[in-house]
């Protein structure tokens, strides 16, 4: 039974993925410069804690969300911190993340998972250094379609924080690196350098990258993914590792009956992987030869607020 639902779960989790790819654009390196201002912000919609949820028994210590209504869905996320309150100075975060749970109704379920615990970065106190009032763990970053009625499952101790994301432009078509006699060089791989916007007064000290490995290809009416996976390049040196992305190029599709048989040349994408970087920090990701890549940044609509319990409305905030 227990591996019967993890199958229908991931195949639920693959529909929904292949859906959200049916609009799929084609852009410019310069059509990524806008602000896509036309679309609705997270923050102008009223969250409501307090009614509409549907009528499931929850485990305690559950925090539950509703999503905003906003358009277009792609172009959301919503991102899920583990929290726990904080009088140490010397405490930094939270060795601990969210992870998929079981679905509860109609609430995509989340619970939490410990690691290590508290991380300390100093053995003491510096002086005039204060201490954060809340320490984040790992963050989950989930998309809006497939994920309206949220409840995350932690204990006695770790609360739930919650930030909006918006896309600032449409996926842009990026080039690969030009050869350097620097640059680390890997066969059959073109290197791209991805580079967070600098901040500027205002701005977010933080963004999220999306990186989106892609391939022009022939293929029928079905709706098709590529295929793929990344990993750290465990070889190379620093804190922020390159990615390399491995394929073998072909895709997973749905499977429905084509009037014919004949192909259409598409560009095929991969699910993507999203990377949180300061801003002005780069990501480096090894693409194979033929392949192209797509990216977008990600910047904070609104501030990072904590869920309160689920009888109480949301007035907490977490600088």
């Amino acid at each position: 039974m227990t591996l019967l639902r993890s199958t229908l779960s991931t195949l639920s989790l693959l529909l929904i993925g292949l859906i959200s790819l049916v609009a799929s654009c084609r852009t410019t390196r310069e059509g990524g410069q806008g602000s896509d201002e036309g679309a609705q912000t997270a923050e102008s919609s009223v969250l409501s804690y307090l009614g509409d949820y549907p009528e499931v028994e929850l485990p305690p210590n559950t925090y539950r969300l509703t999503l905003p209504h906003v358009s277009p869905l792609e172009d959301f996320r919503v991102e899920l911190l583990p929290a726990l309150a904080n009088t140490d100075p010397t405490h930094t975060s939270i060795d601990g993340r969210f992870v998929t749970g079981e679905p509860l109704g109609e609430y995509s379920s989340f619970r939490y998972r410990h690691g290590e615990g508290v991380v300390v970065l100093f053995d003491k106190p510096i002086a005039g250094l204060d201490a954060k009032p809340f320490i984040f763990g790992e963050p989950l970053l989930l998309p809006f379609r497939g994920n309206k009625e949220i409840a995350v499952t932690t204990n006695d101790s770790i609360q739930v924080a919650y930030r909006y994301w918006r896309a600032m432009s449409k996926p842009v078509l990026l080039s690969p690196d030009a050869p350097s006699e620097t640059a680390p060089k890997k066969k059959g791989y073109v290197l791209y350098t991805v580079t967070a916007p600098d901040r500027h007064k205002g701005d977010s000290p933080d963004y999220y990258i999306e990186l989106i490995p892609s391939r022009r290809m022939k293929v029928d009416c079905n709706i098709h993914v590529l295929n793929g996976k990344f990993e750290l390049d465990m070889e190379a040196e620093g804190l922020n590792l390159p990615y390399i992305f491995k394929s073998d190029g072909k895709t997973m599709s749905t499977r429905m009956g084509c009037p014919d048989d004949r192909l259409e040349e598409k560009l095929i994408r991969h699910m993507g992987l999203f990377v949180l970087r300061n801003a002005g920090d780069s990501v480096m990701l090894y693409l194979p030869q033929g392949f192209s890549l797509l990216c977008r940044y990600y910047r904070p609509d609104g501030k990072r607020s904590l869920l309160p319990p689920a009888t109480t409305p949301a007035t907490t905030k977490a600088k």
